[in-house]
């Protein structure tokens, strides 16, 4: 297990995250929030270019190129499974020991539960720890967003939209099959033709950089909703617990089934990442507070910015 030293942090080493690994990330994040705020456009054939070209690419060359033991995977899947099923609980009986209301209810528990392991997760991970670490954020991410489009949906919905619906929107995505594909060949040790390999990685390089520009253009069009700041003790909750409680489970969950090394540090930093800009998406279109879901993805970015820099001091 990755032992965190809560000492005495060095200011080098804050300086060397902000500057290295967190400053590039937020450079690209604000020209995609500056181009929506000066011209605004359609976020649309942006996300679906990354989800069905780029992203499936990314994840084939990425496991097919990594060198790390393929036991880690599954741990690492576990993980992220335990991690987000643990944040659904505990946001679940909060929400109703504070009673909220349904749709203010959903959106708290999904705002908790769902973290942003692809648009700001997998970048993050690639500059810190480089293509070993993004092998493993890229499992991680794809089991953050099976539950998403299955358990997650099935929250906001909840109960309008059957299961087996939910189960089809994601046996629709390529990137399961990329998945498959990619493990399969791993696990059978077939080398993947070079320049086939090649190609198909080149593609992948792209869908960093494009998700951190679609992540910033979801965050210009995104904004505080005065009818909403009443609210703002709530929305700080479910930041601090988003942020918080995850470092806390994941590290102790870790040691539980003697996860170490690089996947474990992977494992802390991508359940620690701030709200899923899907919440809103999801909010809006089944059910639930969406004014409170985009609040507080903006929130948690935000604060991000500051937990994120002093978890990774502790963790590079």
């Amino acid at each position: 297990m990755a032992e965190l030293a809560f000492g005495a942090i060095h200011e080098g080493a804050i300086a060397q995250v902000l500057v290295g690994v967190i400053g590039p990330i937020l450079v690209v994040i604000a020209v995609g929030f500056t181009i929506q705020k000066l011209r605004p456009i359609d976020t649309e054939p942006v996300s679906k270019l990354v989800l069905y070209t780029f992203l499936p690419c990314l994840v084939f060359s990425s496991i097919v190129k990594s060198v790390v033991e393929s036991s880690a995977w599954l741990e690492i899947s576990i993980v992220a499974l335990a991690s987000t099923m643990a944040s659904i609980g505990l946001s679940w009986i909060i929400a109703k020991a504070l009673r909220l209301a349904r749709e203010l209810a959903i959106a708290f528990v999904m705002s908790i539960s769902f973290v942003n392991a692809g648009n700001y997760g997998l970048p993050l991970i690639l500059f810190a720890f480089g293509e070993d670490g993004l092998g493993l954020a890229v499992i991680f991410f794809i089991v953050n967003l099976l539950l998403m489009f299955t358990v997650g949906v099935f929250i906001a919905s909840h109960g309008k939209r059957g299961f087996s619906d939910s189960v089809n929107s994601v046996i629709r995505l390529p990137l399961i099959y990329a998945l498959l594909a990619a493990v399969a060949l791993k696990l059978a040790g077939i080398t993947v033709p070079q320049p086939i390999l090649g190609t198909v990685d080149f593609m992948g390089q792209a869908a960093i950089p494009s998700m951190l520009i679609m992540l910033g253009l979801e965050l210009g069009r995104s904004r505080f909703q005065r009818s909403q700041l009443a609210s703002w003790k709530l929305m700080a909750l479910s930041t601090t617990i988003k942020l918080l409680f995850p470092i806390i489970f994941v590290s102790l969950f870790s040691h539980l089934i003697e996860l170490e090394g690089l996947a474990t540090k992977v494992s802390i930093l991508q359940a620690s990442m701030p709200t899923a800009v899907m919440v809103a998406i999801l909010t809006t279109e089944f059910g639930g507070d969406s004014h409170f879901a985009t609040n507080t993805i903006l929130l948690s970015t935000i604060a991000s910015i500051v937990t994120l820099t002093l978890l990774m001091s502790f963790l590079l």
